[in-house]
C-alpha cells in the first residue's frame, strides 16, 4: 500500500502548478481555475466522510481497494480527454475527472495510513512513516522533473 500511495505523488493530474499552467495555456482564466480548485478541495474533504462510512460498512482493505479503483476510473476520463478534438469538451473531461478522482484519492490515502498505524509495530512505526514520507516527496519531485523534461504541452 505504501508504494502505491507514493506513486500517486508522481501523478500530475491535480490542481497543482503543472496542471494550472496547462489550463492557462489552454485559455482558462485564473479565477475560473481557482473555482475548480475549490470544488476539487471540497470533493477531497467529502472523501473523508465517505471513508468513515465505507469503513463502517466494509473492511479497511476493501475500502482501500474500491477507492483506488474509483480514482483510476476517474483518471481514465482524463486520459480519454487527450483524444477529444474539441478543446472545451476535452478540458471539461479533464477537470471533471480530476475533481471526481479526489474522493478516491483521499479515501485511499486515509486507508493506507490507517493500515500502517494498525499493522506496523510501535517500535518501527516512526521509521516506516519517515520512509513513506521520503518516498512521497521523491515521487512528487520526480513529477516536477517530468514537467521539466517535457515542457511543451
Amino acid at each position: 500500500g505504501g508504494l502505491a500511495l507514493a506513486l500517486l505523488y508522481l501523478n500530475n493530474l491535480t490542481f497543482g502548478a503543472i496542471m494550472m499552467a496547462f489550463m492557462v495555456w489552454r485559455g482558462m482564466r485564473i479565477p475560473t481555475i481557482g473555482v475548480w480548485r475549490g470544488i476539487s478541495s471540497a470533493l477531497g474533504l467529502l472523501g473523508t466522510v465517505v471513508y468513515c462510512q465505507s469503513v463502517k460498512r466494509y473492511s479497511l482493505p476493501t475500502t482501500g481497494m474500491w477507492s483506488i479503483a474509483f480514482q483510476f476510473s476517474c483518471l481514465t476520463l482524463c486520459y480519454a480527454s487527450l483524444f477529444v478534438q474539441d478543446y472545451m469538451i476535452s478540458l471539461s473531461m479533464l477537470i471533471g475527472g480530476v475533481c471526481a478522482s479526489r474522493v478516491g484519492l483521499w479515501v485511499f490515502d486515509i486507508s493506507v495510513y490507517q493500515m500502517m498505524q494498525q499493522l506496523i509495530p510501535d517500535g518501527i512505526r516512526g521509521v516506516v512513516g519517515g520512509v513513506q514520507g521520503s518516498l512521497n516527496a521523491f515521487f512528487s519531485l520526480l513529477g516536477f522533473g517530468v514537467g521539466i523534461v517535457f515542457p511543451d504541452p
